[in-house]
């Protein structure tokens, strides 16, 4: 049935650099794995802030998907945690490594996904002038 998305940015952020494919694989994800063919049509929102008290870039996507199990959720936490990629959940772990790299392990990615409501990605990058 299809996606809607929804970018929300705020306007004093347009000169603050964020490291290549943050985003591209975080959305793909929303649309290969959270897609639910026979449901209605899935959101996906993108919300970028400042955070003034910690000069950081807070990217939130969330979208209303399939989710993801609990048992599965864990397992990707930890590989993130671990800062090692994993194959099985490339396209976050990849993100988590090279943005740790970048920003001397001063970065965040926080994944919460309920079953069948959807997931949310938080993501913290200190700021890169």
């Amino acid at each position: 049935n299809g996606f809607t998305w929804e970018f929300i940015v705020d306007s004093d952020i347009e000169c603050f650099l964020i490291c290549k494919f943050t985003l591209q694989p975080l959305l793909e994800n929303c649309v290969l794995h959270g897609l639910v063919p026979s449901s209605g049509i899935m959101s996906i929102q993108v919300l970028i802030q400042y955070e003034q008290k910690d000069e950081t870039i807070i990217i939130t996507i969330v979208d209303n998907g399939r989710g993801i199990a609990p048992s599965r959720l864990v397992e990707i936490q930890k590989a993130m945690e671990e800062k090692r990629m994993d194959e099985r959940y490339y396209g976050i772990c990849n993100v988590n490594v090279r943005l740790s790299l970048l920003t001397n392990g001063k970065s965040r990615i926080r994944l919460e996904s309920t079953p069948n409501e959807g997931t949310k990605v938080i993501i913290k990058i200190p700021q890169m002038l």
